[in-house]
């Protein structure tokens, strides 16, 4: 059973970095393209708002990168998007969206760019964390309280330590 675990732990957190990657690979656009095709569009749509959404795969239901959620996103076992939660993101093995207002809760692994609540999870990986990180692992690049075995946050004092780690 440890062993399916970890496997099963080592396989989502190789997804987790496939999908960062992916992220990593778009090609910036220069400036005066960006300034052009903001000029020439200028009606912005409203934002779409989900109560509840599932997500099956990074980027699929395509829904998942378009729409915000004002409630529950459910990822069985993955989920993913750009977009904005409010409320609880909660996954089987990877929740990865990018800004959570609320509570970021999975099995695995709980992936945020921006968070203000908490991240419960066996490995919680984030940028900025205006919360809880509570899990084994706990990653940070900016600042956070954190509580697990390991727990790092970069640019801190003292990067990693055991229990309890903070950095406001």
């Amino acid at each position: 059973m440890k062993k399916l675990l970890l496997m099963c732990m080592l396989i989502s957190f190789c997804f987790v970095l496939s999908a960062e990657e992916q992220n990593k690979a778009v090609k910036p656009v220069e400036p005066s393209i960006v300034k052009k095709e903001a000029e020439a569009t200028k009606v912005v749509p409203p934002a779409k708002w989900d109560s509840v959404q599932f997500g099956f795969w990074f980027g699929f239901p395509p829904s998942t990168q378009r729409n915000n959620v004002c409630g529950i996103k459910i990822g069985a076992p993955f989920c993913d998007g750009p977009c904005k939660v409010s409320g609880v993101e909660t996954a089987l093995f990877c929740g990865a969206t990018d800004n959570i207002d609320g509570v970021q809760a999975c099995v695995l692994v709980a992936v945020s760019k921006k968070l203000s609540g908490l991240q419960f999870s066996i490995v919680n990986i984030g940028k900025v964390i205006n919360g809880l990180q509570l899990g084994v692992v706990n990653v940070a690049r900016n600042e956070s309280f954190q509580i697990g075995i390991v727990n790092y946050i970069e640019g801190n004092t003292i990067p990693v330590l055991p229990i309890i780690n903070f950095k406001f």
